[in-house]
């Protein structure tokens, strides 16, 4: 009996040790220890589902709140995440230390655009109140244009019914012209006839004096 006693406790023993997992932080081997990891909870038993748990999977999860948001592990991949943070909590530092320049750089980035951004939003507002006053300026000038629109108006209209009456009255005159041609053209056609009767008038004047006077 103590034989097979000392044979169960050895074999325990030997199961503890499997289930145990060795790291050695002065040479780090990470598919050592993810062969531990993955030993250990092969031999962990797995819990028989429930009804409950069964209808829980086949629910469809709502979609995160965010795009930052990440879904929560859960099983064997969730304990794989609890060990990996175990195992870098005593490197954390030398992590820091190693991402310090990066985050400084990130900072730096981040200041910077910050700036850019706050500049960016300095200039719109620039470009909006510039625009703003050159858009009350144009807006003054057209309203001074359109009052000095009504006076041109009229002026125009003044002018135009004078440039009309203008071309009435030189149509007028070259009617009239024409008709003055006309009656002195008439005129000197009744003239000519009247020096030919005058004339003959004359040549039978001086022919009844010789027939009277001998």
């Amino acid at each position: 009996m103590v034989p097979a006693e000392e044979k169960k406790d050895k074999e325990k023993s030997i199961s503890a040790k499997e289930e145990e997992i060795i790291i050695d932080y002065d040479q780090l081997d990470v598919a050592r220890i993810m062969e531990q990891i993955k030993r250990k909870i092969a031999s962990q038993p797995r819990p028989q589902p429930s009804e409950k748990t069964r209808e829980e999977r086949v629910v469809i999860p709502p979609p995160p709140r965010s795009p930052w948001e990440l879904e929560r592990t859960y099983g064997w991949r969730a304990r794989v995440k609890k060990i990996l943070l175990r195992l870098m909590k005593p490197v954390s530092l030398l992590i820091k230390l190693l991402i310090f320049p990066v985050y400084h750089e990130l900072r730096e980035t981040v200041l910077k655009l910050h700036h850019a951004n706050m500049r960016i939003d300095y200039l719109s507002a620039v470009l909006e109140t510039e625009l703003a006053k050159l858009s009350q300026a144009l807006n003054r000038r057209i309203d001074g244009v359109e009052e000095r629109f009504p006076p041109i108006d009229e002026e125009i209209n003044r002018l135009r019914e004078y440039t009309k009456l203008l071309h009435n009255l030189s149509h007028n005159l070259v009617v009239e012209m024409s008709k003055l041609k006309i009656e002195l053209d008439t005129l000197k056609i009744h003239h000519r006839l009247l020096e030919k009767d005058v004339r003959h008038l004359e040549q039978r004047e001086r022919w009844l004096e010789k027939e009277i006077v001998p």
